[in-house]
């Protein structure tokens, strides 16, 4: 089958696009007024996750004590006593994200945002740019919890968050995202400079307060 000059451009044409494609990773569909999608910003994003996971991890476990003590205070005496036990602390960082994970998903899922991304300029949405919906946004973010975070478990957390960087850094999007979630940045500037120390801060100040109350 022969080819005029007019196909052999076209296919051409169309090996390039898929190729740039392949360099550049997916192409958003939607991109919201002043964001960007490429190229991905893994340490803002890993800024926004530390500030959301202390700061609303510390909300929940704060909200279930209120409600725990109020329904069975004796029982929630001897819960809250085993995390004063030596070797508790990987126990509570587990359980600080998972409990983060419920707030955090359900405020990606309606907004696109929680507090930490707002700051770190980091929204998440479906790849038409419509919100996530609770139910994807909390099926994301414990996605998130165990492939990116390995459940908050120490040790664990620095290869999952490497393997994690490394496949963000090739692919331009992580598994949980591909195909289906695009993250998009602010871009970066004197603004978003200032908000990224104000989110450091943030988080030294969280974490400092923690620990300060873990030894009272």
């Amino acid at each position: 089958m022969e080819l005029n000059e007019a196909d052999a451009s076209t296919l051409l044409a169309e090996k390039k696009i898929d190729s740039k494609e392949a360099e550049t990773g997916p192409t958003p569909g939607v991109s919201p007024s002043g964001w960007l999608a490429l190229p991905p910003t893994p340490w803002r994003r890993y800024g926004a996750r530390m500030l959301d996971t202390s700061l609303n991890g510390s909300i929940m476990f704060l909200l279930i004590a209120v409600a725990f003590y109020a329904i069975a205070p004796a029982s929630a005496d001897e819960f809250f006593l085993f995390f004063e036990a030596d070797g508790a602390r990987i126990v509570d960082a587990v359980l600080t994200a998972i409990f983060a994970s419920f707030l955090n998903g359900s405020l990606i899922g309606v907004s696109g945002f929680t507090l930490g991304k707002w700051i770190f300029g980091v929204k998440v949405t479906r790849l038409d740019g419509t919100k996530l919906g609770i139910g994807a946004g909390l099926s994301r973010d414990f996605t998130v919890l165990l492939k990116g975070l390995g459940l908050g478990i120490p040790v664990v957390a620095l290869f999952t968050l490497w393997f994690s960087y490394k496949a963000l850094s090739k692919n331009k999007s992580t598994s949980w995202d591909q195909g289906n979630y695009i993250v998009w940045h602010r871009p970066s500037g004197t603004s978003q400079y200032v908000l990224n120390v104000v989110g450091i801060l943030l988080t030294v100040i969280v974490l400092g307060g923690l620990n300060a109350m873990g030894g009272l």
